[in-house]
């Protein structure tokens, strides 16, 4: 497990590219950062033949540019980099990424983090909810009625899988079927339809996981935000250092291959745009190591975890 920031600045106003390429050789960066050179490239002497070039068409020539390096957090340039941004009165964006080695990701169960969030589910108009055991209040419970609605179903990745924005795993029914020959346990596959349409969709399915999975414990990478007053169902956000992580006392003895776990959303709710009531927490996907195999197998592209922690 390794720790990088990522940093992004914008000179624009501040002296352009030449202002932006100086800094970067102050803090020996300049062949580390990625610059966007935004201005007539002819116009900086100082760039190399490799630099040179024409800029993209979709990028307006400003007086300005804007660029981003990613470092590790125990890099000593980091330190310099961030000095000079505040000594030039410039307001960086920083977030702090966790990259996993293929040792960390052996772990028994992992969380599901990224899969080319690119369609959106649940909260779209027209999708229908059963909420016989949802909670009045923060709707944590409510389970989608397939055929599941899918806003944005023609740009599903070429790789034939998304997790949507909803929380919810679509594939193609190919890619279904080598789930179920797998034999791997945890969900059932529903059909999916365009959310203008009442039509099943031939070519995509819907991974149905039901959240039966325990509360999560309060860790520092999983901090409680609240609970709903009714139900009494957590809400957990990311620790200080942007990043979330799930915790647990140990794996359920029921636990399946896929697994989720929901929990509320405080103070404000997610509600369904075709009832107004809320729904609940988007799920937190678990998955076991023999499920995550089997995904790398069909080599899903953009699949990305990280490991559930356990006390």
């Amino acid at each position: 497990m390794k720790d990088f920031l990522f940093v992004s600045w914008d000179f624009s106003g501040r002296g352009g590219v030449k202002a932006a390429l100086a800094m970067l050789r102050r803090c020996d960066l300049r062949h580390v950062a990625r610059q966007r050179l935004d201005i007539p490239l002819d116009d900086d002497p100082d760039l190399t033949e490799e630099e040179r070039g024409n800029p993209s068409p979709n990028v307006p020539w400003t007086t300005g540019c804007d660029g981003h390096v990613r470092l590790t957090t125990d890099d000593p340039r980091l330190a310099r980099l961030l000095a000079e941004l505040e000594r030039l009165g410039i307001e960086p964006f920083t977030r702090v990424d966790r990259v996993y080695s293929k040792k960390d990701l052996e772990a028994p169960w992992l969380r599901i983090v990224g899969g080319s969030m690119m369609v959106g589910t649940g909260n779209v108009p027209g999708q229908k909810w059963d909420f016989s055991k949802a909670c009045r209040e923060c709707g944590a419970g409510a389970i989608p009625i397939a055929p599941l609605a899918v806003q944005g179903l023609d740009r599903m990745p070429k790789s034939g899988w998304c997790v949507t924005l909803g929380g919810f795993i679509v594939l193609e029914a190919r890619l279904a079927a080598k789930l179920a020959d797998a034999e791997l346990t945890g969900f059932s596959v529903e059909p999916v339809r365009k959310h203008t349409s009442e039509t099943a969709h031939d070519r995509y399915r819907w991974l149905r996981i039901p959240c039966k999975w325990p509360e999560p414990v309060e860790r520092p990478g999983c901090r409680l935000h609240g609970r709903c007053e009714v139900c009494r169902r957590p809400q957990f956000i990311a620790g200080r250092d942007g990043l979330f992580s799930l915790h647990f006392e140990r794996p359920p003895r029921d636990a399946r291959d896929f697994n989720a776990w929901q929990g509320s959303v405080l103070p404000g709710k997610r509600a369904a745009l075709a009832t107004n009531r809320p729904t609940g927490d988007y799920p937190e996907l678990v998955i076991s190591q023999r499920a995550y195999s089997t995904l790398k197998e069909a080599k899903l592209r953009s699949l990305r975890c990280e490991p559930v922690f356990f006390d």
